[in-house]
């Protein structure tokens, strides 16, 4: 399960949204889909998240990096075309 934890966005002030969803599931593993959504009137660049998710394996990501921080935590960071998130998206 991912629960958004502490962000952190430049400017300050805004803050991302997240929703995630199981997508498929097999014996041993399943796929997840997260949407990072700027619903503020300014942009974000750079974005970031650290969710609790302990027990996660983030192995393939679009758009962002994600760190074990090793607490049971991930750090999410936009980067390549994922880096900025404009009001709406």
């Amino acid at each position: 399960m991912l629960k958004s934890k502490t962000a952190n966005c430049t400017p300050a002030d805004p803050v991302p949204e997240m929703a995630y969803a199981v997508t498929a599931t097999w014996n041993g593993g399943y796929n997840g889909s997260l949407k990072i959504t700027n619903s503020t009137s300014t942009t974000m660049k750079p974005w970031s998240i650290i969710v609790e998710a302990e027990g996660l394996d983030i192995r393939n990501s679009w758009g962002m990096t994600a760190t074990d921080l090793g607490d049971g935590t991930i750090l999410l960071e936009g980067s390549g075309y994922g880096e900025k998130l404009s009001p709406g998206r």
